[in-house]
């Protein structure tokens, strides 16, 4: 597959400090990072074990500036999606209070 690294590279960057900020709440924080290849995609996931995000949430999380974080500038997320379609691909969230939330970042090959 043909991709920017370094845009890849940020894209991942910006899902891990998010990741690793939710899983700061719990008792024992777990950050996993994971890629898999399917016959026409490559999936780029980031999971973390953090309260997870309610459904507002997630409909505002890609909004540029929107955060739930005090010192958060809100930008992350936007910019991972923008990198994702960039390279054609697009990113998916999933989030529940008892399992957190995991990012997705999918592109095609």
């Amino acid at each position: 597959m043909r991709v920017d690294p370094h845009l890849l590279e940020q894209a991942v960057i910006n899902l891990l400090k998010n990741a690793l900020d939710a899983a700061t709440v719990v008792q024992h924080p777990c950050v996993v990072l994971s890629c898999r290849k399917d016959d026409n995609c490559v999936a780029i996931a980031v999971q973390d074990n953090g309260s997870g995000l309610s459904s507002e949430q997630i409909e505002s999380a890609f909004i540029p500036f929107f955060t739930t974080k005090p010192s958060g500038s809100g930008i992350g997320l936007s910019v991972a999606r923008q990198v994702a379609s960039a390279l054609g691909g697009q990113i998916e969230v999933r989030s529940s209070p008892a399992d957190g939330t995991e990012f997705r970042i999918i592109l095609p090959i």
